[in-house]
């Protein structure tokens, strides 16, 4: 017998995921960037980060808070972004920013 109660638990498919084939066959293979530094080294060519630790935090901070960045934050307090995620969004921003152009 099964340990959850009533509804199944929810699983990613390509039907409930609401996007093409091809993304939902990227997300089943993507990896996280735990930390601030792998943050740093993974979004550098996306957001034209400067080689400042410090200062290209405080812009990573600046896009989340202004273009919702999907950073998301461990129990433990680390920071993590997930590759799929991201670039879901990137796609998303680009086009927006796009039809605002």
């Amino acid at each position: 017998m099964p340990v959850w109660q009533g509804k199944e638990p929810f699983v990613i498919t390509k039907h409930n995921l609401g996007h093409s084939f091809n993304e939902y066959e990227y997300l089943k293979g993507a990896t996280w960037h735990i930390g601030r530094k792998a943050i740093i080294a993974f979004l550098g060519p996306y957001l034209d980060l400067v080689e400042d630790p410090v200062h290209a935090w405080v812009k990573i901070r600046r896009w989340k808070r202004r273009y919702a960045l999907p950073i998301e934050t461990q129990p433990n307090g680390k920071p993590y972004i997930d590759e799929g995620v991201f670039f879901l969004y990137w796609s998303k921003f680009r086009k927006t920013r796009k039809k605002k152009v």
